[in-house]
């Protein structure tokens, strides 16, 4: 059950966002460029002035799927299966974890390098970073919780609840796509766009949530 709960908490962690802000970064130093529109709204939007802090940080969520990702692993180890075949169908959903363990590391490298950049780079250089790693951190996000969506269906499918699977990983992956849209939305400062898909990436997510809840209870 541990795994479930970690798993619950890194999605859910991984896609709201909620900020507050700490410390000025330095001034920026503005530069010679055709577009300077593009670079205000990266520097003053997208990076901004002051460091960012996630009340729902993308941190514990990332360690919350860690935690998780290893809980499958060893639970793998310690199962036996009744023939080669049920095992090379679930270890393929096993090693979408080990994946998932070593990109949840990238990302919680590429969110701290991206909150703490400003404190290094200027002009040009934070531009060219901010405007890099807001996609980098994207992709990485997206790529986890679709790999931990995906995972952990695999590993819990059986015969009887298959379509009901389906539907269910469906429903998370929309999710994930809204959340996408989310960022993007965030990236041009489309407000209102940006709370329409906020709201059906959490809709979505919590009804995947509540399928698979009733897939385990289900199952005892």
């Amino acid at each position: 059950m541990k795994k479930y709960v970690f798993i619950l908490i890194g999605v859910f962690f991984l896609m709201i966002d909620i900020r507050m802000f700490s410390a000025e970064y330095p001034a920026f130093e503005m530069f010679r460029t055709e577009a300077p529109n593009t670079v205000d709204m990266v520097v003053n939007h997208v990076i901004g002035s002051r460091l960012p802090i996630d009340i729902v940080s993308d941190v514990v969520g990332y360690i919350s799927l860690i935690a998780a990702a290893v809980i499958v692993i060893k639970e793998f180890a310690g199962t036996e299966f009744k023939d080669d075949f049920a095992r090379q169908e679930k270890k393929k959903y096993k090693d979408r974890f080990e994946r998932v363990l070593c990109w949840s590391g990238v990302g919680i490298i590429a969110y701290l390098f991206n909150a703490f950049m400003p404190f290094m780079l200027n002009g040009n250089l934070r531009y060219r970073a901010g405007y890099g790693m807001f996609f980098v951190c994207l992709a990485v996000k997206i790529a986890v919780i679709t790999m931990t969506v995906t995972g952990i269906m695999g590993l819990e499918e059986c015969v009887e609840d298959h379509d009901f699977n389906n539907k269910t990983t469906i429903f998370a992956l929309i999710a994930v796509i809204c959340a996408c849209v989310t960022r993007i939305c965030f990236f041009y400062d489309l407000g209102f766009v940006y709370w329409i898909y906020m709201f059906l990436s959490i809709a979505f997510m919590l009804l995947a949530i509540g399928r698979f809840a009733y897939i385990l209870k289900k199952r005892g």
